[in-house]
């Protein structure tokens, strides 16, 4: 099946995402180790984005998934840390580093995981920036840029999938979603600039707050727009079987009312 013009589009969002992430990773903003941890799964992005063959998804997959290990290893081990920092946000760091690169080994899995891991990187990351509010150390937030952009490049490198099926659908709903989403995201930023000092959780709770409503109100959308399809189909079902010529038994051509206008008969 050929890919929609939005799947495309969505795709080569993730491929700028991996772009983003492997030159910011070449800057020496970051520490080595988490930077070629940071190149190599937005390689595996650039590659499971694209449309590659069985041997290469399967290698990219590997190193997802070898990337996921080594951050798993840092939290206890001799392995160097990802982030010279306390242990608490070098921890933070490598679980979000561990959820990506297991997300992209296992995304082309059935019944996959990796939506709600990414989804809850996203979330981290997003929160850690804007509430941040400077007291945190230097390479945290680059490191977060980082996450995000990996995070949301790979949920729009499977658009065919929830939650991008549901961001992306044909409807009413789905069309208010894609307009309000940017507004639900940036509020956050805006608390963040206008009270800086305010934290990370009143920037979790409106994030959280404003995905659920909107969610809500796209749904109910749908809903509606679903019953007036079906209040329509039954009246013109109904106009059908009114004009309906009785001795013929079938409907004549010039009686049934194109788009709901009454025959000249009725008027």
């Amino acid at each position: 099946m050929q890919p929609t013009t939005a799947q495309t589009r969505y795709r080569t969002a993730a491929r700028v995402a991996a772009v983003v992430v492997g030159g910011a990773a070449v800057t020496g903003v970051v520490q080595l180790n988490a930077a070629i941890c940071l190149a190599l799964c937005a390689g595996a992005l650039w590659v499971l984005s694209g449309r590659p063959s069985p041997a290469l998804a399967l290698a990219a997959h590997a190193i997802a998934g070898a990337v996921a290990l080594y951050a798993l290893a840092t939290l206890s081990g001799p392995v160097p840390d990802l982030l010279d920092a306390t242990a608490g946000t070098a921890a933070a760091v490598a679980i979000g580093l561990a959820l990506v690169g297991g997300s992209l080994a296992a995304l082309d899995a059935r019944r996959s995981p990796a939506p709600l891991a990414l989804g809850v990187v996203a979330a981290f990351a997003l929160v850690t920036l804007v509430g941040s509010g400077g007291d945190v150390p230097g390479a945290v937030v680059p490191l977060s840029l980082d996450l995000l952009f990996l995070s949301v490049g790979a949920l729009l490198a499977r658009p065919e999938r929830d939650p991008l099926r549901g961001i992306a659908r044909d409807t009413p709903g789905g069309a208010v979603l894609r307009r309000l989403l940017p507004f639900v995201l940036g509020a956050p930023l805006l608390l963040s600039a206008l009270g800086p000092q305010s934290g990370w959780l009143p920037a979790a709770i409106l994030l959280a707050l404003g995905l659920l409503l909107v969610w809500i109100l796209t749904r109910e959308i749908d809903a509606a727009e679903a019953h007036l399809r079906a209040v329509a189909l039954d009246v013109r079902v109904e106009r059908r079987h009114r004009f309906r010529d009785p001795a013929a038994g079938e409907v004549a051509p010039g009686d049934v009312p194109d788009e709901g206008q009454l025959p000249k008969s009725v008027v």
